[in-house]
């Protein structure tokens, strides 16, 4: 058996929803499996602390990656999240630093994409008188994200808890800068100052003075940018993952 982990939850499930029985179980799964599979290496030593001796492999999510850096318009203004419109997903985190963020760039566009409690979203923009400044166009993936992304100048994610979320990968592999939090694997993905920019959790007033920095400055935007791609280029494109996916399952297969 492989057991492959992908919630950025487990911990929380583990240690605030599992009864001694639940734990027990969980403990026996994982130290049973040939192989359990993490997304990224603070994931691993997570996992470590449940079961010191679990044989454990990293592997990234996969992403497509176009061969050349992704042209882009510049000063779209367009901020985008993806994802579960959720308190722990940090939308509304978001939603509170707009108004500070429309003080210096009051053009800003933020489009909030995904499914989840779309009407108090609306309910929170409308109280932080924001509404004329978002977008919720609701799930979108395909072309239509893909397309959301290239348009956007950054993809912000506030979130308390990720595995390794896939929309940070892809925003990566499309030339737009990522805002995020030191959560979960996101650490291990986005070197902050580097291939982009991290905060810590419900830091709305760093939120805020952080999208503004980048929708100002086109020299660390660019550097961001293009630092991003060629790392998710070399480490999370399709093939790579592909390939260690095929050698795991090949190895515990004999």
């Amino acid at each position: 058996m492989i057991f492959h982990i992908h919630s950025g939850e487990f911990l929380h499930f583990y240690n605030g929803e599992c009864g001694p029985l639940a734990k027990f179980w969980v403990r026996l799964t994982l130290r049973k499996a040939a192989q359990v599979v993490v997304l990224s290496d603070s994931w691993l030593r997570e996992i470590r602390t449940i079961v010191p001796t679990a044989t454990i492999k990293v592997i990234g999510n996969p992403v497509s990656v176009a061969t050349e850096f992704p042209s882009r318009t510049a000063h779209t203004g367009r901020v985008l999240f993806l994802g579960r419109l959720r308190e722990k997903k940090g939308v509304f985190d978001l939603i509170r630093a707009i108004p500070i963020v429309r003080r210096t760039m009051p053009t800003s566009v933020f489009v909030l994409a995904g499914d989840g409690d779309v009407e108090a979203v609306r309910k929170f923009a409308q109280s932080h008188a924001v509404s004329d400044a978002i977008e919720i166009p609701g799930w979108i993936d395909g072309e239509q994200k893909e397309s959301a992304i290239r348009a956007a100048e950054l993809l912000v994610l506030p979130s308390y808890f990720e595995g390794l979320p896939v929309c940070v990968l892809e925003a990566m592999a499309n030339g737009a800068v990522v805002v995020a939090t030191r959560v979960g694997g996101i650490p291990d993905v986005i070197t902050s100052g580097v291939t982009g920019m991290l905060l810590e959790p419900g830091d709305i007033r760093g939120l805020a003075d952080v999208i503004v920095r980048l929708l100002t400055d086109d020299g660390l935007s660019i550097r961001l940018r293009l630092a991003a791609y060629e790392d998710v280029k070399q480490k999370f494109c399709a093939r790579a993952v592909i390939d260690k996916l095929h050698r795991c399952y090949a190895e515990n297969s004999r």
